[in-house]
């Protein structure tokens, strides 16, 4: 799972999917200061932080679709592994 927040209210949310093994973004305006996702990602509560940005190949963007590539590559992996085990037992 991932989960983007970009508030305090979603804190307590992030901390629990990063805890889970999920993936928690804090966004931020990049209009404003940066130093509350910076604090977050210092106190392990989120996994990444970027601008507020949600167009095409924005920094955003290529973090989502790295972190759904890892999990596709993860899941295809357990896959094999599963495939794997069947054929040698």
């Amino acid at each position: 799972m991932i989960y983007i927040g970009d508030g305090k209210t979603d804190v307590p949310a992030m901390k629990l999917i990063k805890m889970q093994g999920g993936t928690s973004i804090g966004v931020y305006d990049p209009n404003t200061s940066k130093m509350g996702v910076h604090k977050l990602l210092k106190q392990d509560r989120i996994s990444y932080s970027a601008k507020a940005d949600y167009q095409d190949q924005s920094e955003l963007d290529v973090i989502i679709k790295t972190i759904v590539d890892k999990i596709s590559a993860t899941a295809s992996i357990k896959k094999f592994a599963k495939k794997y085990k069947k054929t040698i037992c």
